[in-house]
């Protein structure tokens, strides 16, 4: 697995930008997050994870893993759709995640060309298929794209982390809008503390 690297002078960077954030950074241990193995693992990997706790989430992958032995756009074009549903993939995830490994194998979405784009006109490009919405769009730009500035509101462990940092009751769009732009061009960063934030008691 491909670790996510916190360089130190991006880190210094964002501390720079915001003394609370910075004064949390001081006080913790440096995240662990991983990169998907592939453009196309991050896409299923965001697909599945939609709407259910993350250890259900790995529960289907790690079937999935296991029936496909690597998880790429081919093998799972060719593996029968009765098994991979039986791993716990619904059939209309099944059908979503069937067209856009169609569209990788056939070139139609590269992810060669996605990352010298924008990261608005990515999103752009990855909202067009099916089950793919903005978060599900931001992940797979985060852990597949390896794109450096990502911070979902849509996530609710990144609300939740930032809640606990910020010290705030509750989180509204226009406060992490300002969070978000405030954290510019670091929110990938900002990112892995919130959710480590976010998983302590």
């Amino acid at each position: 697995m491909n670790k996510i690297i916190i360089n130190k002078k991006d880190l210094e960077a964002l501390k720079a930008l915001d003394p609370i954030l910075s004064n949390y950074i001081e006080e913790s241990n440096i995240p662990s997050r991983y990169y998907a193995d592939s453009f196309f693992i991050s896409i299923v990997q965001a697909l599945i994870g939609q709407l259910i706790s993350t250890k259900s989430a790995l529960t289907i992958y790690n079937r999935l893993n296991q029936l496909l032995g690597t998880i790429n756009e081919e093998n799972f074009l060719n593996e029968p759709e009765a098994n991979i549903i039986a791993c716990g993939i619904y059939k209309k995830k099944y059908d979503q995640i069937q067209i856009i490994a169609k569209s990788i194998k056939n070139g139609i979405l590269d992810a060669r060309e996605l990352i010298l784009l924008t990261d608005e006109k990515i999103i752009e490009n990855l909202v067009k298929y099916p089950g793919i919405g903005l978060w599900s769009a931001e992940m797979i730009m985060m852990h597949g794209l390896k794109r450096p500035n990502i911070l979902a509101f849509g996530d609710f462990g990144v609300r939740s982390g930032i809640e606990k940092v910020y010290n705030l009751d509750s989180l509204t769009k226009k406060e992490f809008i300002e969070i978000k732009k405030r954290l510019s061009p670091y929110g990938t960063i900002a990112s892995l503390y919130f959710w480590q934030a976010h998983m302590k008691e």
